[in-house]
């Protein structure tokens, strides 16, 4: 049994019986995605859409600790699931790159996170049943969100679609109701904004991936007529985390993270070149021939940033978020 159902038992979640028959079709679909996780050479970024325990994501997480696992769930009365992942995390805290984003599955909220993240690997397992209405545009943007698309559906109507859009039948399952586990392979190229809140546009940064290697490739004709390339690192922008009602890791160890990383040599230390992964943060961005020469350690403006750092980490309030950072770091 793995330490995820050890942590149901002992906060009484779940009673034994139905951990263990959970477990062992978990299990089954685990090692199904295990076996494209296995091909990967580098860290690599997963979300799972609709996270219910964690499963999935936390006992990859333990498989896998130099990548990146995001999970995305929100509380539905009478099944709080949001609030039950929250504590999950905050019990797995041993776990240090694991991400919870927490709000309910919108086909909005998709959208966004699909124009301006990309992910090696998605879950959307029986999530689909979720959505009644405009499921072929929910469907859309889960396909959206990167390359390798586990896609489970009890619904005929949604099979036959996925069927007729490439993605390859893996497995039938039969617990309490049945369902078809799907794959959907796909290339990823561009992001249609740089960061949540910026502007859609066709980019000019292409990003080029595969199991052994994933850059993004930027293209500045009126600063240089070369591309520029740097290494793809795993994980999320702080804005998005921040945007998409992030929820752990808490505000408290992400203030100690970007304390961390405040010495770092680098020309526009700011939140939309800062990537969460998980208890780090990590800063991008360095090779830009527009700020070259304006790189500073640790400086009094710095420092000043940092402070409203401290204070933006600590908010809540989406609405306010996004204008304290439209204000004070734009």
């Amino acid at each position: 049994m793995s330490a995820l159902y050890k942590v149901l038992l002992f906060i009484g979640l779940c009673i034994s019986a139905f951990a263990y028959l959970s477990a062992k079709s978990d299990d089954f679909r685990y090692q199904l995605i295990k076996k494209v996780l296995d091909q990967y050479e580098r860290p690599f970024t997963m979300i799972d859409v609709g996270a219910c325990d964690g499963y999935y994501s936390l006992r990859a997480a333990q498989d896998y600790n130099d990548s990146v696992f995001v999970m995305l769930e929100g509380d539905a009365i009478p099944s709080l699931f949001g609030t039950r992942l929250h504590e999950i995390c905050m019990l797995n805290h041993d776990l240090h790159n694991i991400i919870f984003l927490k709000r309910a599955v919108e086909i909005a909220d998709i959208q966004r996170l699909g124009e301006c993240e990309h992910f090696d690997v998605v879950l959307a397992l029986n999530v689909m049943d979720r959505v009644e209405k405009d499921w072929r545009t929910f469907l859309d943007s889960i396909i959206n969100l990167g390359e390798h698309i586990f896609i489970e559906t009890s619904d005929k109507e949604i099979k036959g679609d996925l069927t007729r859009c490439g993605a390859i039948l893996i497995a039938s399952m039969h617990n309490r109701r049945k369902s078809w586990l799907f794959l959907f392979k796909r290339k990823k190229e561009y992001l249609r904004r740089r960061t949540w809140l910026s502007v859609y546009s066709f980019s000019s940064c292409y990003i080029e991936s595969s199991f052994s290697d994933k850059k993004l490739i930027k293209s500045m004709p009126d600063v240089t007529n070369k591309n520029i390339a740097s290494d793809w690192l795993p994980g999320i922008n702080l804005l998005t985390f921040k945007m998409y009602s992030g929820a752990y890791p808490a505000t408290i160890t992400l203030q100690k993270a970007a304390d961390k990383i405040k010495n770092v040599l680098h020309s526009d230390w700011r939140p939309y070149n800062m990537i969460i992964q998980g208890d780090r943060l990590a800063l991008i961005d360095f090779y830009d021939p527009r700020r070259e020469g304006k790189e500073t350690k640790f400086t009094p403006k710095r420092a000043v940033l940092l402070k409203l750092m401290d204070v933006w980490l600590a908010m809540t309030n989406t609405k306010s978020i996004e204008s304290f950072y439209l204000h004070k770091f734009l």
